[in-house]
C-alpha cells in the first residue's frame, strides 16, 4: 500500500498475511518494522531511533514499554482495567487510587514523593473540590445545565463566569477575596458562533469562518489565506503587509518574506529566515523534533516528552499520561531534584516551586494564562497574547511555561514555539512545524491542510493535543451547540452500574474463547459512532465485506461479551456495524474478560436496548444500522 501527498513524495505500508502491517517506509526513505503476538497486539517497534519493546498482561492491558538507551515504563492495573500505577523511563511512580465501588465521589493522585491531591466529585460525577498535599483546596460550582459557574482558588480569589441560554459565554470575571475586580472578559457572537467581540476587540471573518481582521483602540491586524487556509499575509495596515508567506503542493510553506524555506520529504519544515535570523530544526525518524537553536528535546516510546535542554540546562518532566489530557505533574533537574510541581483540576489551577511558594493561575475563555496571584491573592505576574497566539507582553518575573492555552497542558519553550503534545505550533507562522498525523474531514475543507493552526478560527478554537481544533471548555462550537468534555470516569460509572443492575453483569465462563456468531445476534452498547476512524470507515469497510465476505477474516475478532440475561454486546462498533449493512451471516468473535469490558463500560450508551446503532456521517448526516 502506498499513501503519496500532492508533491509526489511516497509513504509505503507493507502488511502480513493476517493484514498486519510489518513495514513502514517514510517519505525519506526511513523504514519502521513492526512485530505482533498471536492475537495481534504491536510487541516490538523497530525504526532507525531504537528498538521499542512492549509487554501486556492476560486482560490485554499494556504493562511495560522498553525502549533501547530510552529506559522502561510500566503500568499496573486493578481488576477493572483502570491504572492503579505508571512508573515512567526514569523510575518516577505516579500512583492513581479509586473509592472500592468504582464510585466517582473520591479519587487521589499520589506524586512521585508522596504528595497526595485529593478529587472530590458529586453525584453528577462533576468535579466539586481539589485539594493538594498542604490543604490548599479549589472549589467549583455548576448551574443547572452542569456548565462551569464559579470557581474559588486557594488563596481566596474567585472566577465567574456567565451564559446565554445557548450555552455560550458571555462574561468571565475574576476578584480578589476584598472584592476587587481583578480582570474581567466579555464575548458577543455572531449567528455561527464565533466570537465578534471580546471587550474592546472587534474580530471578523471570512465565508470559509477564517478569522480576517482583529481591532481594538489603537491596534489593528490583518490576515489573508489561499484556498487552501494558509496564512499569506499578515499586516496592520491595508497595503502593507509586515509577513507575506508562500506555498508550494501539500501547502508547504516555500517562502517568507521572499526568503526560501526549506522542509523534508516528510513535511517537517527544516529552515527558515526573517529579519536576517535563520531558524533550523532537526528531526528523528519518528518526525519528532529533537533540536532547533539551543533547544533539545527528549522524548519517551509513547512521545511523551521527557525533558528540554536550553542553554545547556536541563528540565525533566513526569506527566501523567492517564488523564484525557497528558499533564505535566513535575519540573525536575537533571540531577532529578524537584523544581516545580503543578496541580490540576478543571486544567492547570496551581503551581508550588521548590522552596513551597504557591502560585495560582487565572485564564481567559481560551485557558491561556492572564495571570499569576500569589497566596495573598496579588497578582504576580500578567500576560497578554496576540490573536495568534504570540506572547505580546509579560509582565512579572515568574518564569513558568503554561501560558497560551496553558490551562490545558500546552507549554510555551524559551524559543517561543509552543508545544502542543503531537507537535508545535509557531505563533509567528500560524502553523505547526510538521504535518498532522491525522488526515482531514470531508466535511470540513479546512481539515485537508495539515499544516494549518484551528483551520483560521484562533478566536473561538483551541488544539492541546496539536491533533485537531476544538471548541473552548464552554467557546460554542461553529453548529451553536456548547462543547463539553466527555467525562469518561463518569460514563465508565454509569455503564458499570447499568449492566450491574439492569443485565446482572459480566458472565465469565466464556472469556476468552474464540467462536462465530450471526451479526444480528450481537448488540451495540453505544448509541451512536463516527463513520471514520484514523484512515478507514464503516461504509468502506461495509462495501468491502459485500464484495469479499472473507475478508473480513484478516481483522482481528470482533470483542463480544454475554451479560446475565444471555443479551451479547459488542466491544467493537464500527465491524459490528460494517458487518451488519454487508448483510454477513457470520463473522470471527473474542469473548471479553470482565476487566476489559467494565474498562470500555463508558460505551453504554444505548437507549434503544442495543437493537441498533445511529452512524454519523457529517454536515448533520446520519444512518441507523439496524
Amino acid at each position: 500500500m502506498v499513501e503519496q501527498n500532492a508533491t509526489g513524495e511516497a509513504t509505503h505500508f507493507a502488511y502480513d498475511e493476517r493484514g498486519w502491517m510489518h513495514k513502514r517506509t517514510n517519505a525519506r526513505g526511513q523504514e519502521t518494522h513492526y512485530r505482533y503476538d498471536a492475537v495481534g497486539q504491536l510487541i516490538e517497534q523497530k525504526d532507525e531511533v531504537s528498538t521499542v519493546r512492549r509487554e501486556y498482561d492476560t486482560d490485554g492491558n499494556l504493562v511495560t514499554v522498553q525502549e533501547e538507551g530510552a529506559g522502561t515504563k510500566h503500568r499496573e492495573y486493578d481488576l477493572l482495567g483502570r491504572v492503579t500505577a505508571c512508573t515512567d523511563s526514569y523510575g518516577n511512580t505516579i500512583r492513581y487510587r479509586y473509592d472500592e465501588n468504582s464510585q466517582l465521589t473520591q479519587t487521589q493522585l499520589i506524586y512521585p514523593d508522596g504528595k497526595v491531591v485529593q478529587y472530590t466529585y458529586d453525584v453528577a460525577g462533576q468535579l466539586t473540590e481539589v485539594k493538594d498535599w498542604a490543604g490548599r483546596r479549589t472549589t467549583y460550582t455548576y448551574d443547572e445545565n452542569g456548565r462551569l459557574i464559579k470557581t474559588v482558588r486557594p488563596n481566596g480569589t474567585i472566577e465567574h463566569r456567565s451564559y446565554d441560554a445557548a450555552g455560550q459565554m458571555l462574561r468571565l470575571w475574576d476578584q480578589n477575596r476584598q472584592g476587587v475586580m481583578l480582570q474581567k472578559f466579555s464575548y458577543v457572537y455572531n449567528e455561527l458562533g464565533q466570537v465578534v467581540q471580546e471587550e474592546e476587540k472587534q474580530y471578523t471573518y471570512d465565508a470559509l469562518k477564517r478569522l480576517v481582521s482583529g481591532e481594538w483602540p489603537g491596534g489593528r491586524v490583518w490576515y489573508s489565506y489561499d484556498k487552501g487556509g494558509n496564512v499569506t499575509g499578515i499586516g496592520t495596515v491595508e497595503t502593507a503587509p509586515k509577513k507575506a508567506m508562500g506555498y508550494g503542493k501539500d501547502n508547504r510553506l516555500s517562502h517568507v518574506n521572499e526568503q526560501p524555506v526549506e522542509m523534508d520529504a516528510d513535511g517537517n519544515l527544516l529552515v527558515w529566515t526573517e529579519n536576517e535570523q535563520t531558524h533550523t530544526y532537526a528531526y528523528d525518524a519518528r518526525n519528532r523534533l529533537v533540536r532547533t537553536g539551543q533547544a533539545h528535546y527528549t522524548y519517551d516510546a509513547e512521545f511523551v516528552r521527557t525533558s528540554m535542554t536550553w542553554k545547556g540546562k536541563t528540565t525533566r518532566y513526569v506527566v501523567d499520561q492517564e488523564a484525557v489530557f497528558s499533564r505535566v505533574l513535575m519540573e525536575l533537574g537533571e540531577d532529578g531534584s524537584p523544581k516545580a510541581y503543578y496541580v490540576y483540576g478543571q486544567g492547570l489551577i496551581g503551581r508550588e516551586d521548590a522552596q513551597g511558594n504557591y502560585l495560582s493561575y487565572h485564564m481567559d475563555m481560551r485557558g491561556s494564562t492572564t495571570m499569576l496571584s500569589d497566596w495573598s491573592g496579588r497578582v504576580t505576574d500578567r500576560y497578554s497574547y496576540g490573536v495568534y497566539g504570540e506572547l505580546e507582553q509579560h509582565d512579572g518575573t515568574i518564569s513558568q511555561p503554561f501560558c497560551y492555552n496553558g490551562r490545558d497542558g500546552v507549554m510555551t519553550d524559551p524559543n517561543g514555539l509552543y508545544y502542543m503534545r503531537a507537535r508545535y505550533y509557531h505563533p509567528g507562522l500560524k502553523r505547526f512545524l510538521n504535518r498532522d498525523i491525522l488526515p482531514g474531514d470531508v466535511t470540513e475543507g479546512q481539515t485537508f491542510n495539515r499544516f494549518a493552526y484551528v483551520n483560521g478560527d484562533p478566536v473561538g478554537f483551541i488544539d492541546p493535543l496539536g491533533l485537531a481544533g476544538l471548541g473552548t471548555d464552554d467557546c460554542p462550537k461553529r453548529n451553536k451547540k456548547s462543547r463539553k468534555r466527555f467525562n469518561f470516569d463518569k460514563a465508565r460509572k454509569e455503564g458499570i452500574k447499568k449492566i450491574e443492575e439492569k443485565y446482572g453483569g459480566v458472565i465469565e465462563d466464556v472469556t476468552n474463547r474464540r467462536t462465530t456468531l450471526n451479526p444480528k445476534d450481537i448488540k451495540f452498547m453505544q448509541s451512536t459512532i463516527s463513520n471514520q476512524t484514523g484512515d478507514y470507515t464503516v461504509l468502506n469497510n461495509a462495501n468491502t465485506f459485500s464484495k469479499n465476505p472473507s475478508k473480513i477474516l484478516e481483522l482481528n475478532p470482533i470483542r463480544v461479551w454475554q451479560d446475565g440475561t444471555g443479551n451479547i454486546w459488542t466491544l467493537d462498533h464500527r465491524r459490528l456495524g460494517a458487518s451488519r449493512l454487508a448483510k454477513l451471516d457470520e463473522i470471527p468473535v473474542q469473548w471479553a474478560s470482565k476487566a476489559e469490558v467494565y474498562k470500555e463500560a463508558w460505551k453504554f450508551s444505548t437507549e434503544v436496548e442495543g437493537k441498533s446503532v445511529v452512524l454519523l456521517l457529517g454536515k448533520d448526516l446520519s444512518q441507523t444500522i439496524r
